[in-house]
């Protein structure tokens, strides 16, 4: 908040570091972003809801969430570079 000649130890020569802060939004400007499980979620119990009553449509979706978390946590180091060089590659081919 002060100019640089307030700070007596910056000299000619001195090296400075820039930081770069994000204006802050308003409260109606902040929108929270919903993270990929939520929106996993969301999207699986909007398609099961038309075949299954509600509480058989959040059974299903807890153990597809429970199963997919699993299988994902026990994915070697090859997997998920495979899996990233993938994904990379579909971005560049969109972009």
């Amino acid at each position: 908040e002060n100019p640089l000649s307030f700070y007596p130890g910056i000299k000619d020569g001195s090296k400075l570091n820039l930081v770069v802060k994000k204006i802050a939004q308003g409260p109606s400007e902040e929108k929270p972003l919903k993270s990929g499980i939520i929106l996993l979620r969301e999207s699986v119990t909007k398609i099961l809801k038309h075949y299954y009553s509600e509480s058989e449509t959040e059974s299903i979706v807890n153990e597809m969430v429970k199963d997919l978390k699993h299988k994902v946590n026990n994915l070697s180091y090859d997997d998920l570079e495979r899996l990233a060089t993938a994904l990379i590659q579909d971005q560049e081919s969109i972009g």
